[in-house]
């Protein structure tokens, strides 16, 4: 039986086959003749059948399928936004991924300016079965967000947002967000409220596949993944249908303006840690906010790791951290970074920076946590210091609230509990980020970012990210990253997989938003015993499986 989704054909049949052997079986020889051609046109039949099975999925361009200049024009002008061709002087930078790596080349680029030029657009894509990927900021490490001669949706202008403070759902309100938000603008809004919410470490981090993936932040600890802030999301199927999900259920309304209502709410549960590019297009999100405190109080500490001539410091120092980190109460979230850089303009190579935030005020007793590392081997210091910030905005601006430079990049993450923080560990980051070979222009990284806390309260099963982000401690994320036009890209590549070979080891599963680029099991790496599930509503929501990219929900189909 081949199986092709909705379509089904048995490549052998009782009814269609002959027996030539049987010499008890006497035919006319017309009547053979005509069985004979019968099954010729069978055959025929049968090969047409198979030509339009096996054929490409989607229409590419400069197939005769792919629709005119007219064709294009006209749905262009249908549109409140704008289409982008390769010729255009924005093209490029529309185009490039933030991973240097992954940047491919769409054929048509929409830039959408709301949910109707989405919607529009994936009826255009399936009129002519052309391939849809999905961008928002550009910040996916292995290239989901984007593919040579597709129609790429780009959601980047759109950045509305709608604030709700008496919220039935929330005492401390709602945001509604566009899904072309980037962390930057939505944390200076929100600051101006005297609110906080939970969001990415880097300002151009866009909404869309960042809270898709779980989302963890500088305030998990406090309050929650990403997904755990999620009150609604608007998103546009592969029908062209518009659905709003929700806690209360599913509302529908499809491109004839038919309105359904259930009360089902498995969609919902799905777009919380189900990954982006699999179930539609997300448009708008709307979110929990949280009451800022009066302050925001942070702690930044810095060691050496390794010298210039080799010389590692105390194991048992970067020990004291990693139980340190695992002791913090829930009021502190944030990072330790350990780093080693390959153009060295200090007596360092490699360096652990933490990035500590507190949801409190000064007074609070539980705001000197951090002096059990303060005190510890404080002539090895750097750098180590508490201060007292205005607003969250205020720290994150100045301390990690980076621009996410450009870079070619090798990523690799797992999910650690409080036993991850062993000596092996210790001697994985000495070993990693000490003697790792990096080009001149390149830097590796690991990346601690806290979870626990309200995190491990939230039920297994309550949203689709990977399980053990409710058992787990942190997320730890590894990566090199290097400068260059793709030349060196094989050999830096080779060096960051063997680097990255024994992360799976101090931990459980791998963070959805990053990922390597190669996971022999990714089902249960990214989702753990969910997948088959979310399978199960992809199948519903995408029955043509229409949405698909690398390391999504039924991909593999």
């Amino acid at each position: 039986m081949v199986d092709t989704g909705n379509r089904s054909m048995d490549v052998e049949t009782e009814d269609n086959s002959i027996d030539v052997d049987n010499e008890d079986s006497v035919m006319d020889p017309l009547d053979l003749l005509l069985s004979l051609l019968s099954q010729v046109f069978v055959l025929v039949v049968m090969i047409g059948n198979l030509r339009a099975i096996y054929r490409e999925r989607y229409c590419l361009p400069g197939s005769s399928c792919w629709p005119s200049v007219q064709d294009v024009a006209r749905f262009g002008h249908t549109l409140s936004g704008s289409l982008v061709h390769p010729s255009s002087v924005q093209y490029e930078t529309l185009v490039t991924m933030q991973n240097l790596r992954t940047t491919k080349y769409p054929q048509l680029v929409i830039l959408a300016q709301n949910t109707g030029d989405v919607q529009k657009s994936i009826l255009f894509a399936r009129q002519y079965e052309l391939k849809v990927t999905v961008l928002s900021s550009g910040h996916d490490y292995i290239g989901r967000s984007t593919g040579t001669g597709t129609m790429q949706i780009n959601l980047s202008r759109m950045t509305n947002t709608s604030v709700n403070l008496v919220s039935s759902r929330n005492a401390a309100g709602e945001i509604t967000l566009e899904s072309g938000n980037t962390w930057g603008k939505v944390y200076r809004e929100v600051d101006g409220l005297n609110r906080v919410i939970v969001g990415g470490a880097a300002a151009t981090v866009g909404m869309g596949g960042y809270i898709l993936g779980g989302g963890h932040s500088p305030f998990s600890p406090a309050l929650g993944l990403a997904v755990d802030n999620v009150l609604e999301v608007e998103m546009v199927t592969a029908n062209g249908s518009v659905v709003l999900a929700s806690a209360e259920g599913t509302r529908m309304v499809d491109s004839m303006g038919v309105e359904t209502n259930d009360t089902n709410n498995e969609l919902f549960w799905a777009l919380r840690g189900g990954g982006g590019g699999t179930f539609g297009v997300v448009t708008k999100f709307t979110y929990k906010l949280h009451y800022a405190p009066n302050t925001t109080v942070s702690f930044s500490c810095v060691y050496p790791i390794e010298y210039i001539n080799g010389t590692v410091i105390s194991k048992s120092v970067l020990g004291h951290i990693g139980r340190f980190l695992t002791t913090l109460p829930k009021e502190w979230g944030g990072y330790a970074m350990f780093t080693r850089r390959g153009q060295q303009d200090s007596s360092f190579r490699s360096v652990v920076s933490l990035y500590l935030n507190f949801l409190g005020n000064w007074q609070n007793d539980l705001r000197s946590a951090p002096d059990a590392l303060m005190h510890f081997h404080p002539e090895l210091q750097l750098f180590c210091a508490y201060a007292n910030h205005s607003s969250f905005w205020d720290y994150a601006s100045r301390s990690f609230m980076n621009e996410g430079l450009r870079y070619r990049a090798f990523v690799a993450s797992t999910l650690l509990q409080n036993s991850s923080f062993s000596d092996d560990w210790v001697d994985f980051i000495v070993g990693n980020i000490g003697t790792t070979t990096l080009p001149s222009r390149g830097f590796s990284w690991c990346t601690v970012t806290l979870t626990g806390g309200v995190v491990n309260d939230v039920a297994e099963n309550a949203t689709a990210v990977h399980p053990a982000f409710r058992r787990s401690r942190a997320s730890f994320t590894c990566s090199a990253m290097w400068m260059g036009h793709g030349s060196d890209d094989d050999r830096h590549e080779k060096a960051a997989v063997l680097a990255s070979e024994g992360l799976s080891r101090f931990g459980e599963g791998v963070y959805l938003n990053e990922p390597t680029g190669v996971l022999q099991n990714w089902k249960i790496d990214l989702w753990g015993g969910h997948y088959n599930r979310l399978l199960e509503l992809k199948h519903v929501i995408d029955p043509d499986n229409f949405f698909t990219c690398k390391y999504c929900v039924g991909s593999d189909e």
